[in-house]
């Protein structure tokens, strides 16, 4: 029987978040970051220094800072992705295409790579402009004849919003290899919460946590 989760009993709050990753999890601290994979043959662990910006550059100044650490967010979880990917379990790898061989060979590994990357940041950045801010716009707008309060259109907008996300969220649940990545994503929330209660890091430990996290950015 599944142990039951409880509340945290939070001592502290600390900085260090992660995402979920194919098979394991990512977690990022102020200095390091680190990757956990079930590897076909055992447990993974890499651990790698994160790059800080200088003290005075613009880059930490307000709005600045908000900007580049979210891009750079965007960019080191999809290598953590493809990395983990790789590290997974052949069940979990997919073979590459034609077109994918083609193109490692026209700009070698390391090129491909940053190339990939760069596509991956774009289409999640795309459909997530689209499908929850342009989206909920066009479809609000038929509602301009029958609505002439902002607050009113704002409102619809917001609902619609709403849907679209609960809609998506049920449909991606229902992949399997999409349950398998939350089920980690609890995991890690779990993990942090264990580590805030001021509790050893044992598999006991994390495993009564709650799976809820107030300061998740997801």
């Amino acid at each position: 029987m599944a142990k039951k989760e409880v509340p945290c009993c939070e001592k502290f709050k600390t900085t260090i978040g992660g995402q979920a990753l194919i098979e394991g999890i990512m977690m990022r601290g102020p200095e390091k970051d680190a990757i956990v994979i079930r590897g076909k043959d055992g447990l993974v662990l890499e651990v790698s220094d994160r790059k800080l910006n200088p003290p005075k550059s613009f880059k930490t100044w307000p709005f600045f800072r908000g900007v580049f650490n979210f891009f750079d967010a965007q960019v080191t979880g999809v290598k953590a992705l493809m990395r983990s990917a790789d590290l997974a379990p052949e069940e979990y790898q997919e073979e590459p295409s034609k077109f994918d061989l083609w193109l490692e060979k026209q700009l070698g590994n390391e090129k491909f790579q940053q190339v990939i990357i760069g596509i991956a940041v774009a289409l999640g950045l795309g459909l997530s402009i689209g499908l929850f801010f342009l989206l909920p716009m066009v479809i609000g707008g038929f509602f301009d004849r029958w609505i002439q309060s902002t607050v009113g259109l704002n409102l619809v907008e917001g609902i619609i919003r709403m849907v679209i996300f609960m809609a998506y969220m049920l449909l991606v649940s229902r992949m399997e290899e999409m349950k398998r990545v939350f089920s980690y994503h609890g995991a890690e929330h779990k993990t942090i919460r264990c580590y805030e209660a001021g509790l050893p890091l044992t598999v006991e430990n994390v495993r009564i946590q709650t799976r809820m996290h107030p300061r998740c950015g997801t």
